[in-house]
């Protein structure tokens, strides 16, 4: 290969090597912490058990006009809002459908909900 680059035979012609790529090693940090985060990431979009139980209720629960959810905890506390009117049914469902879970031995304790009225109508 004189006079030509080390990938290439002759010009045009592309010619396979066998040395090994050695990345400087911020590169190489840099796409372990990448690799790193995006694993971190999928593994916190998982849900745990008790947010699983804590969606079952929110479903059971889920036919009131006005209820929107904000988030469930991981823990399984649900946090939503409602209109004045409907606050008070919504959470009775709710601590009923966490009743029947602890009753089926599903859920050890009532992890709780908070509703709150959407802002301006408290």
């Amino acid at each position: 290969m004189r006079g030509g680059s080390p990938l290439t035979s002759s010009p045009g012609r592309m010619m396979r090597t066998h040395s090994k790529i050695r990345w400087p090693r911020g590169v190489t940090l840099s796409m372990f912490g990448i690799v790193s985060l995006a694993v971190t990431g999928c593994v916190s979009l998982m849900a745990t058990p008790a947010q699983d139980l804590a969606e079952t209720r929110w479903k059971a629960c889920n036919h009131f006009a006005t209820v929107r959810l904000g988030r469930i905890q991981l823990n399984g506390h649900v946090y939503a809002t409602a209109d004045l009117p409907e606050i008070a049914a919504f959470r009775q469902c709710m601590e009923a459908a966490a009743a029947d879970e602890i009753r089926n031995g599903a859920l050890a304790a009532d992890p709780g909900v908070t509703v709150d009225p959407p802002p301006g109508q408290e």
